[in-house]
């Protein structure tokens, strides 16, 4: 017998000569291939009452070919009945009259969030780099125990059973809702629509909580060596992410987190506005729309970045702006903290450009001075209105109307693009 006391299993059912597969606790298929309902959990009562019947066929030779498999799980959701459609482990310990207790999410417990969030107190899982099944842990930890210690329920994250009965069947209850009325075929309908709204499921035997659909095993298919055949490829980031092979790679951590802002905008329906971007990525891109505007546009269609638009938007409005037009230390610091950011230690391509201007003499908000002279900022700087013509007379009568313009610029080399 079992610790329940009840003598039949799952094990026992799955060893015998008639069971070629297990359907649910209530439901096997027989060697030759019709399924069986038993009367019981597990019993195989039912089963030896077919097989040594008339409606039997393994006596003319024709078997299921199941039978020539070890399968204990069985699943052909065609056939199944409907009322019958969802497969659980949680029907295991319930009766066919039984309603799945929940622990719904209308309860406000402030504290349930943290404790399904708590960090793993007792359980240590070393993976090998075995092509291995592997035992999953689930969700533990001494607050998760407590939790599990505490609540009859067997599932969560779900609405309340009065709710969702009051839904499935409005005409049985108009006021107030009440099991009793339900029937047992009822009863089914309303755990599979409790179990498919259902977020997680409570494993009272290992004392954690799991994924409804956790079957309790994962696979470990990550390779010392050969991670591009037989691998997972996100397993395989995934790995290499978390034993810090990309700490240092702060601009593919930077693609890696708008990538995932973008996928679950896309999955909520909401726009790709306002986006946030790391500095490392965002000096990238800049890098990458300098070098090659049609380069950052191709880069933005396969991936994600800003646009050359947002790019000089940035620049205008960003504090590495140059704010002293003259060939001064200042400028030069800005540009060596660009190179720091994007980590560049390669050569530096240092131009000039001697530009003929159209003699014009105009006020620049940004500089807050007269610009079009051959005059220092500080000699044309505007303090109030009335400086003005004052300034502007000045640059008349000492003829300081720039015809020229020199521009010296300072690049970094990429080679071989």
């Amino acid at each position: 017998m079992n610790k329940d006391g009840w003598k039949y299993s799952k094990k026992r059912l799955s060893k015998h000569e008639f069971c070629a597969a297990i359907i649910n606790p209530k439901k096997v298929i027989c060697i030759c291939g019709k399924k069986v309902k038993l009367n019981r959990k597990w019993d195989e009562d039912y089963l030896n009452r077919h097989a040594n019947g008339n409606g039997c066929k393994r006596k003319i030779g024709q078997q299921t070919i199941l039978c020539f498999f070890n399968t204990t799980n069985f699943d052909e959701s065609g056939d199944i009945s409907s009322e019958e459609e969802y497969n659980s482990d949680i029907c295991d310990n319930m009766d066919d009259d039984d309603i799945i207790t929940v622990d719904s999410n209308d309860n406000n417990n402030n504290d349930l969030d943290d404790i399904l969030s708590s960090e793993d107190e007792n359980i240590q899982l070393t993976i090998k780099n075995t092509r291995k099944r592997i035992p999953c842990p689930g969700l533990r930890s001494q607050k998760i125990r407590y939790y599990i210690e505490r609540t009859p329920a067997q599932v969560g994250g779900t609405r309340r059973i009065e709710i969702i009965g009051k839904e499935l069947f409005p005409s049985l209850f108009s006021d107030k809702f009440t099991r009793k009325k339900l029937n047992t075929s009822q009863k089914r309908k309303l755990n599979r629509q409790i179990f498919s709204e259902a977020e997680w499921k409570i494993d009272r035997e290992g004392y954690c909580v799991r994924a409804k659909n956790c079957n309790a095993t994962i696979w470990n298919i990550i390779k010392d060596k050969d991670t591009t055949k037989d691998s997972n490829l996100w397993i395989t980031i995934a790995n290499k992410g978390l034993n810090g092979a990309f700490d240092n790679v702060d601009t593919f951590k930077g693609l890696c987190a708008v990538m995932c802002q973008v996928i679950n905008r896309k999955e909520e329906g909401k726009e790709m506005r306002n986006l946030q971007y790391s500095e490392e990525f965002t000096n990238f891109l800049i890098v990458l729309g300098t070098v090659s505007p049609r380069a950052l546009e191709l880069f933005r269609q396969n991936l994600v970045g800003r646009s050359i638009q947002n790019i000089r938007k940035l620049r205008a409005n960003s504090s590495d702006t140059l704010i002293n037009p003259d060939l001064c230390f200042e400028n030069v610091a800005r540009f060596k903290r660009f190179l720091d950011k994007i980590n560049y230690k390669g050569p530096i391509a240092a131009m000039s450009d001697n530009t003929k201007l159209k003699p014009s003499l105009r006020y620049s908000s940004r500089l807050g001075c007269i610009i079009g002279s051959i005059l220092s900022n500080e000699e044309t700087k505007i303090q109030e209105y009335n400086d003005i013509p004052r300034i502007i007379n000045s640059i008349k009568d000492k003829k300081a109307i720039a015809n020229y313009v020199r521009v010296y610029i300072l690049q970094t080399i990429f080679f071989n693009i």
